[in-house]
């Protein structure tokens, strides 16, 4: 009876050990596991932190331009729409030129842009960069939209059908800054009774390969 009772006492002391030894097992499997999430979390954490820094860095960097209508002038013979381009970050440029390109772009199916520029539709193509309005104007002809129109026209004509189309200045803007050249590449939408989007491009060359129509038709 008493071999017994310490044979029963030796197992029950050998589960405890055993219960125990798992138990410890698992906190210290436990604790590696918070360890390691914690370090993926700090990985994550300073790969957002450095890529916020970036961005920031970025848009302290570079133009932030805005685009408004500021109504209608004459200009010689011709009636023009005045757009004023505003440059809001305006203390990094020591001087620029604008570059303005009338397009416009024709969506037939997903995906496919078709693109399309008259020439002499501003009556200018190259602007300096003025201080005192930290920017320039852009003039554009009145009727500018009859353009548009004719693509949409010849587009009925053939059947083919339209998902979108609009009229856009390419803007390529040329600058200076803490002594280095740069540039920057902007679509600025154009739609009258609409506040003009400015778009910043990260394909220029798409919208450099535009099909050049005769202006002879109108």
């Amino acid at each position: 009876m008493e071999e017994s009772a310490q044979d029963e006492e030796v197992v029950q002391y050998e589960k405890k050990h055993k219960t125990g030894n798992v138990n410890k097992g698992k906190a210290e499997i436990g604790l590696l596991v918070v360890d390691a999430l914690l370090t993926l979390c700090g990985l994550v954490y300073n790969c957002w932190h450095d890529r916020k820094e970036d961005e920031t860095g970025k848009l302290d960097s570079q133009p932030q331009l805005e685009a408004q209508w500021q109504g209608e002038i004459p200009i010689g013979m011709e009636d023009y729409r005045r757009i004023n381009l505003e440059n809001r970050n305006d203390n990094i440029i020591t001087s620029g030129s604008f570059n303005v390109q009338y397009i416009v772009c024709l969506q037939t199916e997903v995906e496919a842009d078709e693109l399309f520029t008259w020439e002499n539709v501003f009556f200018e193509s190259e602007i300096e960069y003025d201080d005192a309005l930290q920017g320039c104007f852009l003039f554009i002809e009145d009727d500018f939209s009859k353009y548009e129109e004719s693509i949409i026209d010849k587009c009925a004509d053939n059947g083919i059908e339209i998902l979108e189309c609009g009229s856009y200045a390419f803007c390529c803007f040329q600058y200076v800054e803490a002594g280095r050249e740069r540039t920057e590449y902007y679509l600025i939408s154009l739609k009258p009774y609409e506040q003009c989007k400015v778009i910043e491009v990260e394909d220029p060359e798409k919208y450099k390969q535009c099909y050049l129509m005769d202006r002879s038709v109108f």
